[in-house]
């Protein structure tokens, strides 16, 4: 049977009322859909038998991972336990419901008694609530029905891809080896991810091997080619004569990157976007028009307004930084 890791029943009550705070404010600006706006009150039970009609139950919760670099690892670590490769992130997720359905989802800080630092609107609820259905029909075969299997949700912010990470759990301890990855939700394009299938650590880093992230994009990306281009275009439009005008050029090396004098090249770029809002009801968290939430990638629809490079710390800097 599949179980999650237990939370202290003593923090509940100060983290529904978080919740309750934050939930409020993202009903009246519209941002929880079908969600009522007479209906702010937030019940720490769950299940369908205890849900009254227009109330909010917190649900199911899971420890929360992260791994990076699965493009990586798909050539360097396909012998490992995907276990071994995760890193817990120090939050945890909680699914929020209206009559049985989820709505919405929080996150809370683990070492703060639960402390709620998040909470979103968006598809990933559904998602999840989705999955864990799915889930629960493998309780139905002996490997798993039989044994205990911890869950926790594993995010992997650089492909926008989501699963369960599952463990069996023998004598009381978690087993290092021999886990199972259930996946949640993944790009189409990442074809041996299909959503709602169950894989072994060597068999889900294998899928993304040979695929360049959707996020923290290294060098010679179609971003960066098209920075090059528009340099170039600047720099024959020029026709000052002074250089000024074709420093932005002359500074762009051929994989995209700036070239700032004593940095070398530079280890990543990202794409910058710009915030969205909904200012229609004047109503939102904090007040004001309310930022539109979303976690996993960038907005769809929504260009990039520019790259930022980060470079390596020179030696230099590392020393005074050290020594200060």
């Amino acid at each position: 049977m599949f179980e999650t890791d237990q939370v202290p029943e003593a923090y509940l009550p100060k983290f529904a009322a978080q919740v309750n705070n934050w939930l409020g404010d993202m009903i009246r600006s519209g941002h929880i859909r079908g969600a009522r706006k007479w209906a702010t009150r937030l019940k720490k039970t769950v299940g369908s038998g205890q849900t009254d009609a227009g109330s909010y139950q917190l649900g199911e919760r899971f420890v929360m991972l992260f791994l990076t670099e699965p493009e990586r690892l798909a050539v360097t670590s396909l012998d490992r336990d995907l276990s071994e490769l995760v890193t817990p992130t120090g939050r945890r997720h909680y699914q929020i419901k209206q009559n049985g359905e989820a709505v919405a989802y929080a996150r809370s800080l683990i070492d703060q008694q639960e402390s709620l630092c998040q909470l979103f609107g968006t598809r990933l609820a559904n998602n999840i609530q989705a999955a864990i259905e799915g889930l629960d029909a493998y309780e139905t075969q002996a490997e798993f029905g039989a044994g205990r299997w911890r869950v926790r949700l594993m995010t992997i912010p650089t492909f926008h891809t989501h699963a369960f990470l599952i463990q069996k759990i023998e004598n009381g301890e978690v087993a290092a080896n021999g886990s199972y990855i259930y996946v949640i939700s993944a790009p189409e394009w990442l074809r041996n991810l299909q959503e709602r299938t169950m894989l072994d650590s060597k068999d889900f880093l294998l899928a993304f091997k040979g695929h360049k992230p959707i996020l923290g994009v290294r060098q010679n990306n179609d971003q960066a080619k098209e920075q090059i281009k528009m340099a170039k275009k600047k720099q024959a439009k020029s026709e000052s004569g002074d250089g000024g005008g074709n420093d932005a050029a002359k500074n762009v090396d051929d994989s995209g990157a700036n070239k700032v004098s004593g940095l070398g090249k530079p280890l990543f770029a990202s794409l910058i976007y710009p915030v969205t809002r909904d200012n229609s009801t004047g109503i939102g968290i904090g007040g004001g028009g309310g930022h539109v939430a979303g976690l996993g990638g960038p907005p769809e629809g929504v260009d990039p307004i520019f790259v930022m490079f980060t470079y390596p710390v020179p030696q230099k800097t590392k020393e005074d930084i050290t020594n200060s």
